[in-house]
């Protein structure tokens, strides 16, 4: 860090110490505003969406607004889930701050549980993998016309052969990734961050690194959404509230919540954390590494009007596996985030009836 940084930082951290009480009011004062503007707009993109130049309701806005007024045990709960959001938010901001000072004084929150080992497979291996990848999407969709409708179970369950096919696809791409990383490197799994060491210490730096990042995902999702606004970009919903809309059958509610909250994340950090972000950090550093592992992370799932929360997210996810050498805590935080989001949908799609 520059001197003239340092001597600043130096300056301002014992009268922020003084005063904190005051800074905490003004954080909990800021945090409100941000969350309930961005609340807000959360709401109006969760539940209407343009295609084709019209507007289309995901979730009928005019039948959410009723269940609020009309039933009080919707209303409590919806504001319940609010205040606990917004507690969360706050010992975030406190966890960030706390983060930042511990940095000037040379400790930190993190500790490191192993140091990554030097990945031996490199960038074409990445490209091998995302040919799989699309080849398993191209096979999986032939099946979808010619195989799985010919299953009973599976003839009318259009979103459940949906989900069958990106897990069939996503395990294809983790099974090369472990032949190349295990048959043909010779590495051990833990190269990927596949280990058990410290794993009740990593989940509990995932929980307290989720809540950290709460408050930055929620300024992101703030200003990311009226930039969209203020250019009058169209935002598309993503695939998952196309689903929920449409989707009655309870088995396959339940395998896209198991998908989602669980199996997704754990496939998806192996691929882009333990794979990717290993031959980035080899070839561009730990920072580009970091960055350019979560651009491709986001690109990945774009969404345009998702895209700048999921690079934050990833960003974070890449630090933490940096951090601590293991997947754990990225695949905590990745499973804490997707299982919150689809609760909050879920409970969304239930109030709308």
């Amino acid at each position: 860090m520059r001197p003239f940084m340092r001597d600043a930082i130096s300056g301002i951290l014992p009268f922020v110490r003084r005063e904190k009480f005051y800074f905490f009011l003004l954080l909990f004062v800021l945090l409100v505003t941000v969350f309930i503007n961005s609340l807000g707009q959360i709401l109006a993109d969760t539940v209407i969406f343009v295609q084709d130049g019209h507007p289309e309701e995901v979730i009928p806005l005019d039948r959410l607004e009723e269940s609020f007024t009309s039933n009080p045990v919707i209303y409590i709960a919806f504001l319940a889930i609010i205040l606990l959001i917004l507690l969360f938010c706050l010992v975030g901001m406190i966890l960030d701050i706390l983060y930042l000072y511990l940095t000037q004084t040379g400790e930190t929150l993190l500790g490191q549980t192993r140091s990554l080992e030097p990945a031996k497979w490199g960038f074409w291996d990445i490209c091998k993998a995302v040919i799989i990848f699309l080849f398993a999407q191209r096979v999986l969709l032939f099946a979808e016309l010619f195989v799985f409708r010919a299953v009973p179970f599976l003839e009318d369950r259009h979103n459940l052969r949906l989900m069958l096919s990106a897990t069939i696809a996503d395990i294809a791409v983790i099974s090369a990734v472990l032949f190349y990383v295990r048959a043909e490197r010779r590495q051990a799994l833990s190269s990927l961050g596949l280990t058990a060491k410290g794993f009740l210490v990593n989940i509990r730096y995932g929980v307290l690194s989720y809540v950290g990042l709460m408050p930055v995902l929620a300024a992101v999702m703030f200003g990311s959404s009226n930039l969209f606004r203020y250019f009058n970009i169209p935002v598309e919903p993503q695939p998952v509230l196309i689903i929920l809309k449409e989707e009655t059958h309870i088995p396959s509610l339940v395998y896209m919540c198991f998908f989602t909250s669980l199996l997704g994340p754990v496939l998806e950090e192996i691929f882009f954390r333990g794979f990717v972000y290993g031959v980035l950090r080899k070839r561009t550093g730990v920072f580009w590494g970091i960055v350019l592992s979560a651009a491709f992370f986001a690109y990945i799932h774009a969404n345009l009007a998702s895209f700048f929360p999921i690079l934050c997210l990833g960003i974070l996810l890449a630090y933490l596996y940096e951090k601590t050498g293991s997947l754990i805590p990225s695949i905590t935080v990745h499973a804490i985030h997707n299982s919150l989001s689809l609760a909050f949908l879920l409970f969304l799609r239930h109030v709308a009836g």
